[in-house]
């Protein structure tokens, strides 16, 4: 949040019209830039949280195309680790 403490401080000592101008302009400028810098922060954020949701996505598209569920209720992978093929027995 935008320190405006000091630009108060003008306007309650202000005596003429310049110093009221001055100080709320110079507040105004304080504010507009700590707002700018929220958007930035939210785009990145924004901009992280669809990387992020398209790696899911990703992931979840090799986990379904690397496993097949067989008749028998196992599932096999594809390709297994190291060239192992590994199977996973259902709890019954």
């Amino acid at each position: 949040m935008a320190d405006i403490s000091q630009e108060v401080e003008q306007l309650r000592n202000a005596e003429y019209g310049e110093e009221v101008r001055g100080a709320f302009i110079s507040c105004m400028e304080k504010i507009n830039k700590d707002n700018e810098s929220y958007k930035e922060i939210k785009e990145s954020v924004d901009a992280s949280a669809e990387k992020v949701e398209q790696q899911v996505e990703e992931i979840d598209t090799k986990s379904e195309s690397n496993f097949q569920i067989c008749e028998n209720g196992f599932f096999t992978p594809e390709s297994g680790v190291g060239g192992v093929q590994k199977s996973l027995q259902p709890k019954i």
